[in-house]
């Protein structure tokens, strides 16, 4: 298994040239927000054991665009020549394909405004007068995804009919960003990305990866996990804070 976090050389074997962010690629798949002909994931899941990457896989599996690498870099295989993130994988350079239909968010900070994010966490972080431990550097980072990236699955919705998103059309990251809204997804996938990027930068120790199990009928509740240097474990749930959050708000209401 890969660190997260450090640089493989071998993803430049993968990554396509590009000029411009592929925000928005057409794609000529129905609208990944269009009521899918599967009411469940039965039909992906198989004997995957609710695993989410295995059941995205498995759906993808016959798509044009996907093929089995084999190499150390995309160890869940390529899909548009990017490898697929999983929980075994680097994050930056990936493409996250969702077990549910849906689009496929690319990560890569090429694009900048990734880069630029992380500056201002660190600067965010930088702003604490006094030296932070581990545990509120995973803390300070995961709050300000919440922050930058607030979870709304209408907004999401909304900007993907908008925009004719299609299902696993590729979409940056960068898209959601600039339009200030995410699912559990899209959270995840940054939180993980500035979290390897701090142990890159050797501020973080610990290891991060994606939890490949779901519990819900969509596969939609992405949580991140982050074991510390010293063994604690962190769980970023962004679906169970944002029902909690709206538990609390309609007891604030009554």
């Amino acid at each position: 298994m890969e660190a997260a976090g450090t640089v493989n050389k071998n993803y430049q074997k993968v990554l396509p040239s590009f000029t411009q962010p592929p925000y928005l690629t057409i794609s000529d798949s129905c609208s990944a927000f269009e009521d899918s002909p599967q009411s469940s994931l039965d039909t992906y899941v198989g004997l995957n054991q609710y695993n989410r990457i295995l059941a995205a896989l498995y759906r993808v599996s016959n798509h044009p665009a996907f093929s089995q690498d084999g190499s150390s870099a995309a160890p869940y295989g390529v899909f548009y020549q990017r490898p697929v993130i999983g929980e075994c994988s680097v994050i930056n350079g990936g493409i996250y394909l969702s077990a549910y239909p849906r689009e496929a968010v690319v990560v890569d900070e090429r694009y900048e405004l990734l880069n630029k994010v992380y500056a201002r966490l660190t600067m965010t972080l930088a702003s604490v007068e006094k030296k932070l431990s581990e545990h509120q550097i995973v803390t300070g980072t995961l709050n300000f995804v919440l922050q930058v990236l607030p979870f709304s699955e209408e907004r999401v919705r909304n900007i993907s009919l908008a925009n004719k998103i299609r299902v696993d059309q590729r979409t940056a990251l960068d898209f959601f960003l600039i339009n200030k809204c995410g699912v559990a997804r899209h959270q995840v996938l940054l939180a993980g990305y500035l979290l390897e990027k701090l142990k890159a930068r050797k501020i973080l120790k610990g290891c991060v990866y994606i939890d490949p199990f779901f519990k819900t009928e969509t596969a939609e509740d992405e949580r991140l996990i982050y074991t510390c240097s010293k063994g604690s474990l962190f769980k970023f749930s962004p679906l169970e804070i944002r029902q909690k959050t709206d538990s609390f708000l309609a007891l604030k209401k009554t």
